[in-house]
């Protein structure tokens, strides 16, 4: 199951998912966790100015909200490279902040602060790191939610891969959500319950970061209160207790889960299609470049901010030749004729993956490309907003 896309869920929910996760895995070569490619290690050009993110912190400037059933596999898990993980949980639990029976969470301080931060503060503030991260390591790994088993940096498959893996994490936030709602009830039924937020609020106790009061804490938890470990592990078991049918009825066989999967797998059907070089190609109006020293230009896709390429300044310069008022095959013919310059199809749908070309149309009959026209003249020239963005 390794190599499928069945190693993307936690191990005791492999055997229940969909078979459309027995997909070939999608694997990222270009983000790795034990060696974060957004830290700085020397590999920066010559003349630029970057922003790193802190070897301290990485992209684990984020706290998760852990669904009942991860947190009692956490407390369940006999490994000892788990130990570190369950303790850091077990306080967590202790201090009873972000403690409720469907997950185990930030402080709704936590998350105000984490709203209102701007771009910049991602990877780079210690002041929003991980509760679990020990020494530059996820201490709870094998039990990480949705949106640090999905999130990468980087991404092989361009524009297309981007895609994808919002599309698995938008269908396992529906698996956590279902099963942590209904694993909660078959322990407790109606005895425990979330507790209510003011949207934008915060309690005295919330802005202090203390325990709620015992009043308001009981009322969410019951007889639970205080047997918190033991409730999450019996989530865990009601879980994984599941057999595939009744999976299933309670993640896939609804309008919501049906419409997840038909999206899942379009999304994963589209990174097997070798993709067909469109008519006219044009270099993405919000394309960012910065010349460097060294020689080059360094480009970032407009997808992803964190995905930069260092082109040859010959290389760009020539990408500026594709028009919308010329085809790629015009264009192709014509570099080769007046400069011997040939492009393979490899390195155009590279290029056209990544966003850096994106899909151009033809101006209309007597009309021209003037951006200043509005949205219509990117709709038609093609050197507007791309339609291949997540």
């Amino acid at each position: 199951m390794g190599d499928t896309l069945r190693a993307s869920v936690p191990p005791f929910l492999r055997a229940l998912v969909s078979p459309l996760l027995d997909r070939p895995a999608v694997v990222e070569t270009r983000a790795t966790c034990d060696d974060c490619q957004m830290c700085d290690h020397g590999q920066v050009p010559e003349g630029v100015r970057a922003t790193f993110f802190r070897p301290e912190t990485k992209c684990c400037t984020f706290q998760p909200h852990l669904p009942n059933y991860h947190v009692g596999a956490i407390l369940a898990d006999t490994r000892e490279e788990l130990r570190e993980g369950q303790a850091r949980v077990r306080e967590q639990i202790r201090q009873g902040i972000g403690v409720t029976p469907h997950h185990l969470g930030p402080s709704r301080k936590w998350t105000l602060l984490y709203t209102a931060s701007s771009h910049e503060s991602f990877g780079r503030t210690s002041a929003l790191v991980c509760p679990y991260l020990d020494g530059g390591r996820c201490s709870i790994w094998h039990h990480r939610e949705v949106v640090c088993s999905t999130y990468y940096c980087k991404v092989d498959g361009g524009a297309p891969g981007k895609r994808f893996w919002v599309a698995l994490k938008d269908y396992l936030t529906h698996v956590e959500r279902e099963l942590m709602r209904w694993s909660a009830s078959q322990v407790a039924g109606s005895e425990v319950n979330q507790p209510k937020v003011r949207e934008g609020k915060l309690h005295l106790h919330e802005l202090e970061d203390r325990r709620p009061p015992d009043e308001m804490y009981r009322a969410t938890w019951g007889s639970w209160a205080t047997r918190e470990e033991e409730f999450y592990i019996a989530c865990y078991e009601r879980v994984r207790s599941l057999d595939r049918a009744g999976y299933a009825r309670i993640v896939e066989e609804t309008k919501e889960g049906r419409a997840l999967l038909g999206r899942l797998k379009s999304a994963r059907d589209a990174l097997d299609v070798q993709t067909k070089l469109p008519e006219r190609l044009v270099l993405h109006k919000s394309l960012r470049s910065l010349p460097v020293i060294q020689g080059g230009v360094l480009v970032t896709t407009p997808y992803n901010a964190y995905d930069s390429f260092n082109l040859e300044p010959e290389l760009y310069e020539i990408l500026g030749k594709f028009q919308p008022t010329t085809t790629v095959a015009a264009t192709r013919k014509q570099l080769a004729d007046e400069q011997g310059i040939e492009f393979d199809d490899a390195l155009l749908t590279h290029l056209h993956r990544h966003e850096i070309l994106v899909t151009a149309h033809a101006p209309p009959e007597g009309g021209t490309c003037d951006e200043t026209e509005g949205p219509r003249a990117a709709q038609v020239c093609g050197t507007g907003r791309s339609n291949t963005r997540s």
